[in-house]
């Protein structure tokens, strides 16, 4: 072990390696050689060699340390570890096995399988490893509750101890971006004389009046946000408000206009009843018209019916009358029953006509031609001084005036 520890300190690694492998023949039966093989295999991230012989040295019942004060620098420890001073090798061996477990990527089972130290003098690297596996699983708040129990325990950590934890403490409060506690802790490594301590209190604390700035920003940014949010929420509310008046007055609007188009439509249903009744007023006066009118119509007829057969039979009777008086009689009677006056001069043109044909006649059975004459010219003297007018009896003035005519041609 002496020779180990030489080429170590020379630096002759080939030497190293010889000795190393001499060595490796007693790590069966010497713990130290054991602890001391596993940092050299671990040292060189052969972590299953290491690993290996740290639970051979576990496996040992009543394995005893010897008093060579060997102090092992085993990697990944912040702190040193004096072999002869171990209460318990088996306990020892397993804390730094689970310590290469963590960093062989299985931490998960470290955190499994852990219990607490069961001698106070291991607590701190008990500590530190379960605290490294946590991390390691990202469960940070769990980290840093086992440093805070490390640091803060009952029995303080030794002095080795102490520092390193109280760091990575302050580390995992930094962290979690607990600054003010992670100030505190580095506060009290500084009073301590340690300058690192100091340098990262320093940016802590600029960190933490960052932190306190961004927070008076925040809280600022969050109050006008807040004062926005009222103001948005208040012309809300207004508008909300002013939705609402507007769509009661369309409503009354609307029902205003239901009100006036319900009495416009009464109205129009009783000016269409009034003028359904005055059409039906005025079809009844139309029928009543109607039917009068039809009355007065069938009387009409009836009553140019009567006198056409009035004049009919005056007429006979004028036409067959056989002296002038006679014809006079039978035409004064005809003029008194006829009212119409087509019909009145009708029968005096019958009369004339039947006068003309009689005056004719008698002046064919005169013998003297002087006495035809007179006969013809009182008769066309008569006929065209009586009330008939000339051009209804053209045609017995041309008679009678031919007749005359014919009598002159004679003489």
């Amino acid at each position: 072990m002496l020779e180990v520890v030489s080429a170590q300190i020379a630096g002759d690694h080939s030497r190293l390696d010889q000795c190393l492998s001499r060595l490796m023949a007693h790590a069966d039966e010497d713990v130290e050689a054991g602890f001391l093989l596993a940092a050299h295999h671990a040292q060189r991230n052969q972590f299953d060699a290491a690993i290996g012989l740290l639970q051979s040295i576990e496996n040992q019942v009543g394995a005893v340390v010897e008093g060579h004060g060997l102090v092992l620098q085993f990697p990944l420890l912040p702190a040193p570890l004096p072999v002869a001073e171990l209460p318990s090798a088996q306990e020892a061996a397993r804390l730094l096995r689970e310590h290469l477990l963590v960093h062989y990527g299985r931490a998960s089972e470290v955190v499994a399988a852990a219990r607490p130290a069961a001698s106070p003098a291991l607590a701190p690297l008990a500590a530190w490893v379960l605290a490294e596996a946590h991390a390691a699983l990202s469960r940070h708040g769990d980290a840093t509750e086992a440093l805070r129990r490390a640091v803060y325990a009952v029995s303080p950590p030794p002095v080795a101890w102490a520092r390193p934890l109280r760091a990575a403490l302050a580390d995992a409060y930094e962290a979690r971006g607990e600054l003010e506690r992670a100030a505190e802790e580095w506060r009290l490594l500084a009073l301590d004389g340690d300058a690192a301590a100091e340098t990262r209190l320093h940016a802590v604390c600029a960190r933490l009046a960052e932190c306190v700035r961004e927070e008076q920003r925040r809280r600022e940014a969050e109050e006008r946000a807040r004062a926005e949010l009222e103001e948005q929420l208040r012309r809300e509310a207004d508008a909300r408000a002013r939705h609402e008046a507007a769509r009661r007055e369309a409503e009354r609007q609307q029902a205003e206009i239901l009100r006036r188009e319900a009495a416009a439509r009464r109205e129009a249903e009783r000016e269409l009843e009034r003028q359904q009744a005055e059409a039906r007023r005025l079809e009844e006066a139309a029928r009543r018209e109607a039917e009068r009118a039809a009355a007065r119509e069938r009387a009409a007829r009836e009553e140019a019916q009567r006198e056409h057969d009035a004049a009919v039979r005056w007429t006979t009777k004028i036409q067959a009358a056989k002296t002038p008086g006679g014809r006079r009689s039978a035409l004064q009677s005809g003029l008194a029953e006829l009212t119409s006056p087509h019909l009145r001069q009708g029968l005096l043109v019958e009369a004339a006509r039947a006068d003309v044909q009689a005056v004719l006649f008698k002046a064919s059975t005169l013998k003297t031609a002087r006495a035809k004459r007179r006969h013809l010219e009182d008769a066309l003297a008569a006929l065209r001084t009586d009330e008939v007018p000339d051009d209804l009896q053209t045609q017995e003035i041309a008679l009678l005036e031919r007749s005359l005519a014919d009598i002159e041609a004679a003489s």
